[in-house]
């Protein structure tokens, strides 16, 4: 959670100061709309405001200490996962949060690049290279599949959810 207040709040001031970026997070279809760039960068304030006291609580130092504590338990955990020794909610919820350093390429994400560009954290994307090669070990080993009618499964499940296998 340290990670993603400490994100939230760094992209919500990217898009609250800079109108460019603002509108590359607008859909297509309202960007033209007269006043929607001013209304997201509005919004973003607001979500400063309405999140202020996680941020307070999670500045800059305390989000790098937090990726240095995910770092040192995926290497106390053998380098593949956070809990356990197997794939959990925990790998899928720090993989998600260290977006806010650099976003997952495709398939994973569809940002485009001005969105990339303002998430991506360039210092602390050659600090915690690791943890984000991880990130893509992790989201190409266990990515979803778009299946077939009437079937859903996992990328990592041999006999898909259904049953039916691959």
């Amino acid at each position: 959670e340290t990670i993603i207040a400490y994100g939230r709040d760094r992209l919500c001031r990217r898009v609250a100061e800079d109108r460019e970026v603002a509108a590359c997070f607008l859909p297509r279809h309202l960007a033209s709309v007269p006043g929607a760039v001013v209304a997201s960068q509005l919004v973003s304030r607001h979500l400063r405001f309405k999140y202020r006291a996680e941020t307070r609580a999670a500045p800059e130092e305390a989000a790098r200490a937090a990726l240095q504590r995910v770092r040192a338990a995926l290497a106390g955990g053998g380098g593949e996962h956070l809990a356990g020794g197997r794939f959990s909610y925990a790998d899928m919820a720090v993989g998600t949060a260290l977006g806010f350093l650099r976003p997952p390429g495709a398939p994973y994400s569809r940002f485009q690049p001005k969105m990339v560009e303002a998430l991506t954290h360039e210092a602390w994307c050659q600090e915690f290279a690791d943890l984000l090669a991880w990130r893509d070990r992790l989201f190409a080993r266990h990515h979803y599949n778009r299946p077939r009618q009437g079937e859903w499964r996992l990328a990592s499940d041999d006999e898909g959810l259904s049953g039916r296998g691959r």
